[in-house]
C-alpha cells in the first residue's frame, strides 16, 4: 500500500512539475528542404522549441507525427524529456530524420513548393506550438558519374574458362544529378580479331544519388582464345574523364587447346609433384609478352578468383621459389598453380590452365 502511494505521489510531483513549463514558439532548420522528386529522400531535420519555466523540474516535450500541406503524414513521433532549473526561458532541440518515400515526393513535386508541419506539446498533453518549413522539388542539376567500375560477374577483370562456361560482365556506376544514360558493350576476339564488334546496348534514365548496375548479355565462350570486352558511352558525361573507364579481357582454354599450344602452356613441374627449393618452374614463352605473373591457390579454378595465396611476378620463363613464398605455401593439403601474361601496357593477353601439384 506504501509503494502505490509513493508512486501516486510521484506522478502528482511530476504533474505539478510538468505544469510549470509552459512552451513557446518553435522553429525548424533548415527552413527550406529539397525533396528529390524521382526517388526517396531522407532529411535532416532540428526543431528547436523554446520553453518557460517558473519552477524547477520535468519537461517532456512531445510531437505525434509530422504531415505535409497536401495533408500526407510522415515522420515519426519525436519526445525528449529534460530536466529545467526554472525561474526563466530555456530551449530543447530535438533531431528528425526524416523520410519521405518515392510517392509523396512525386505528389509534392507535381504541387510545387509546400510546407512541412509538426505540433508539438509539452507535459502530459498540456500547451501546444505549431511549426513549419518549406519544402520544395531539386531539378538535382545534371547527369553525373560519382565512380564507376567494369568487372566480370565475380568481381574480377580478368578471367580464364572452359569452352561453353557462362560468363558475363557487370557496369557499375554511382550518378548525381538527373539524365539519360546510354551506350554500348563491345566485344573484341578471339585472339586475330582485334577489332570491336557491338553486342549490345544500355539505355536508362538515371536520378538521383544511386548506384546502378548494368549487365552485359551472356559473352561467348565457345571459341578458344583471347577476349577483350569494353563499355563504350554514347556521350561524354562529366566524371568520366577522371575515372577512365575499364577493360576487361578473359581466355577461353581447354585441356585440348593447352596441348596445342593455344594458350600458355606449362612445362614443370608435373602435376602432382612436391614443392621445394630446388622445383623449377617453367612455361611455354608467349608472343608479346613482356612479363608473366605465377599464381597459386589452394582451390583450383574457382580459387584463383578469391584466394591466391601467393603470387610471383617474372620476366623470363622460369623460375625458383624465394624462401619466403616457400614458408606461404607450406602445409597446405591441396596446391594449384598458374600463369598469366601480360603485354607491355599490363594487359593480360594469354593464361595456362591451373595444374594441381599436391
Amino acid at each position: 500500500m506504501r509503494f502505490f502511494l509513493a508512486v501516486l505521489m510521484l506522478l502528482a510531483w511530476l504533474d505539478m512539475a510538468i505544469a510549470q513549463v509552459a512552451i513557446g514558439p518553435v522553429a525548424g532548420q533548415p527552413t527550406v528542404v529539397q525533396i528529390n522528386p524521382d526517388g526517396a529522400t531522407t532529411l535532416r531535420v532540428r526543431w528547436r522549441i523554446q520553453l518557460n519555466s517558473t519552477t524547477g523540474g520535468v519537461a517532456t516535450v512531445s510531437s505525434s507525427s509530422g504531415v505535409t500541406n497536401l495533408g500526407a503524414t510522415i515522420g515519426g513521433p519525436l519526445t525528449r524529456t529534460v530536466r529545467h532549473p526554472g525561474g526563466g526561458v530555456f530551449f530543447v532541440t530535438i533531431t528528425e530524420s526524416l523520410y519521405v518515400d518515392r510517392t509523396t515526393a512525386q505528389r509534392i513535386a507535381a504541387a510545387g513548393p509546400g510546407t512541412y508541419n509538426r505540433v508539438f506539446t509539452v507535459g502530459f498533453g498540456g500547451g501546444a506550438s505549431a511549426a513549419s518549413i518549406l519544402t520544395q522539388p531539386s531539378s538535382g542539376g545534371a547527369l553525373s558519374l560519382r565512380n564507376v567500375d567494369l568487372s566480370f560477374d565475380d568481381g574480377n577483370r580478368y578471367r580464364v574458362v572452359d569452352p561453353g562456361d557462362p560468363l558475363s560482365a557487370r557496369l557499375v556506376v554511382t550518378t548525381n544529378g538527373r539524365g539519360f544514360f546510354s551506350g554500348r558493350w563491345e566485344l573484341a576476339g578471339p585472339t586475330g580479331s582485334s577489332a570491336f564488334r557491338p553486342i549490345g546496348r544500355v539505355n536508362k534514365r538515371l536520378s538521383g544519388a544511386r548506384r546502378t548496375v548494368f549487365e552485359t548479355p551472356n559473352l561467348p565462350t565457345d571459341g578458344s582464345g583471347l577476349y577483350r570486352v569494353r563499355f563504350v558511352p554514347d556521350d561524354v558525361i562529366p566524371g568520366t574523364s577522371r575515372t577512365p573507364l575499364p577493360q576487361l579481357s578473359y581466355s577461353v582454354v581447354g585441356d585440348a587447346d593447352a596441348r596445342r599450344g593455344v594458350a600458355l602452356g606449362l612445362t614443370s613441374p608435373e602435376p602432382g609433384s612436391s614443392v621445394t627449393r630446388t622445383t623449377r618452374f617453367s612455361w611455354r614463352p608467349v608472343k608479346g609478352a613482356a612479363r608473366y605473373k605465377l599464381e597459386f591457390s589452394t582451390q583450383g579454378r574457382a580459387g584463383f578468383a578469391s584466394d591466391i595465396v601467393a603470387a610471383v611476378a617474372s620476366s623470363k620463363t622460369s623460375l625458383r621459389l624465394k624462401p619466403n613464398t616457400l614458408q606461404r605455401l607450406g602445409g597446405r593439403r591441396e596446391l594449384f598453380w598458374r600463369v598469366i601474361a601480360f603485354d607491355r601496357a599490363g594487359n593480360p593477353i594469354a593464361s595456362s590452365s591451373e595444374r594441381r601439384l599436391r
